[in-house]
């Protein structure tokens, strides 16, 4: 057996191979080795509130599209305070032009019912700005759900931040330090 070190994204990788075999090839530039990202939580909701149904007859669930990446649907929930613990992982690079991008983006959020009654029906949305993500520091929270009537229709619990699958849990993705804005 000999070791390979191998470098990506600033982090050491190190590979076990047998000296009788080839080391294996690595496309480091090929989606299927992407191991950052940006993981998104949608944990759960409070005081749903939607009009023409009892609280316990809302099935909701929540739509979200990031910048470029795919659009997300999460799980179903159930009630007014439905718990949904979704996950999703963004597969991405940090690259200068990602964090420009994230720097002026918003997430937005949309909560929909998925019931026999009134299917499809917007329940509400919020927008989450990204320009913290994009320093690399994590957003956490709870977010108000505002109706298409601009009322208050419940809060949505969310958390955002850059995961690097590769490194040991105490180890972070190396960012850049955020520019400091002039006074």
């Amino acid at each position: 057996l000999f070791y390979s070190i191998e470098f990506q994204n600033n982090l050491v990788r190190e590979i076990k191979v047998d000296s009788r075999s080839s080391l294996p090839d690595m496309n480091l530039d090929s989606p299927e080795y992407v191991a950052t990202g940006i993981e998104i939580v949608v944990e759960s909701c409070a005081g749903l509130e939607m009009s023409n149904t009892k609280g316990e007859d809302i099935v909701p669930y929540f739509n979200y599209k990031l910048l470029d990446f795919p659009e997300h649907d999460t799980v179903f929930g159930t009630g007014r305070d439905p718990v949904f613990k979704d996950k999703n992982f963004i597969k991405a690079k940090w690259t200068p032009e990602l964090r420009d991008a994230l720097h002026s983006a918003t997430l937005e959020l949309k909560c929909f019912h998925d019931g026999e009654s009134l299917e499809g029906s917007l329940i509400g949305d919020c927008r989450i700005d990204m320009r913290s993500l994009a320093d690399g520091i994590p957003i956490s929270g709870s977010f108000s759900l505002r109706s298409t009537m601009d009322r208050d229709v419940g809060q949505v619990t969310v958390s955002m931040q850059w995961v690097d699958k590769m490194a040991s849990k105490k180890d972070a993705p190396a960012f850049p330090e955020p520019e400091q804005e002039p006074e």
